[in-house]
C-alpha cells in the first residue's frame, strides 16, 4: 500500500518512477507526431498513408489524457478500457472525474528586460495549441478516417468533379494542423498528475533523443520555475527567476 493510500489523501511527492514514466509518455507522443508529420509532408499522399497518420495522431490524443493518470493505475486501466467502447465525450468525462486537472496548461517563456538584466516569464503561447474543448473534435476526426470510406462520398451531386486526391490533401492538412497543435500544447506545459500534491513544469525537445525536462513544484509554490535549456545558444539565465501566474 502506498503512502497516500495509507494516509487517505494525495501523496506529497511524485515518485521518480512517476516522473520517468511521464517523460517516456511525452517522448512517445512526440515521436508519433513527428512520424506523422514526415509522412503528411510527402506528395502525393494516398488513403493508406492518411490512415496511418490518423492512427498516430489519435494515439497521441489518447496519450495526452492517459499520461496524467500514471500515478493512478486503476484510473488508467478504466480509461484505457473506455477508449475501446465509449465515445470521446464519455472518455473525457471519465478522465475528468478521476483527475479534474488532467489537461496540460501550455505556456511560452518570454524574455523580459529589466534595467541591465532580464528574466524569463511564463506567458500565454503566441501560436495555436490544442485546447481541451478541441480534444473530442480531433479524436472524432481521426477516428472517422480509420473506417472504410463510403465509395460514393467522392461523387455526390455537390462534389462530382473533384478528384479523390484533393480530398486526401485536405485531410492531410487537417491532420498536420492537429499534430502541430498537440506538439505546441506539450512543448512547454504545466500539468497536475492524479493523486499527487505537486505540479510538473515540462519542456519537450524537438530532438526526441533528449529526455524531456521536468521540474516538480508543490501546488502552492509554483512561483519561480527555472527555465529549461531552450534559449538561444550562449545566453545565460539572469539572477532573477521566471515568474508564473499559475496556481
Amino acid at each position: 500500500m502506498s503512502e497516500h493510500e495509507r494516509r487517505g489523501g494525495p501523496a506529497d511527492n511524485a515518485r521518480p518512477q512517476d516522473l520517468s514514466l511521464y517523460s517516456a509518455m511525452l517522448t512517445f507522443t512526440k515521436q508519433r507526431l513527428q512520424h506523422a508529420d514526415e509522412n503528411l509532408a510527402k506528395s502525393p499522399i494516398n488513403r493508406v498513408q492518411l490512415e496511418a497518420c490518423a492512427l498516430q495522431v489519435r494515439i497521441a490524443l489518447e496519450q495526452i489524457v492517459l499520461a496524467t493518470l500514471i500515478t493512478n493505475r486503476p484510473g488508467a486501466a478504466a480509461v484505457t478500457t473506455a477508449f475501446a467502447g465509449k465515445t470521446a465525450g464519455e472518455v473525457r468525462k471519465l478522465v475528468s472525474s478521476i483527475n479534474p486537472n488532467y489537461w496540460p496548461i501550455p505556456f511560452d517563456f518570454t524574455k523580459v528586460e529589466s534595467g541591465n538584466s532580464y528574466y524569463w516569464q511564463m506567458t500565454e503561447p503566441a501560436t495555436p495549441y490544442l485546447s481541451e474543448d478541441d480534444w473530442g473534435k480531433a479524436y472524432g476526426y481521426c477516428s472517422s478516417l480509420l473506417h472504410a470510406a463510403n465509395p460514393y462520398q467522392y461523387f455526390d451531386e455537390s462534389d462530382a468533379k473533384r478528384l479523390r486526391v484533393q480530398h486526401h490533401f485536405e485531410h492531410a492538412d487537417k491532420l498536420s494542423n492537429y499534430s502541430q497543435k498537440i506538439q505546441r500544447l506539450l512543448k512547454n506545459h504545466q500539468i497536475y498528475l492524479s493523486e499527487i500534491n505537486h505540479s510538473l513544469i515540462c519542456h519537450v525537445y524537438e530532438d526526441t533523443r533528449i529526455e524531456p525536462s521536468i521540474q516538480v513544484y508543490s501546488r502552492g509554490d509554483l512561483q519561480t520555475p527555472r527555465m529549461p535549456s531552450t534559449r538561444p545558444s550562449g545566453e545565460q539565465d539572469a539572477a532573477r527567476p521566471a515568474t508564473s501566474s499559475g496556481p
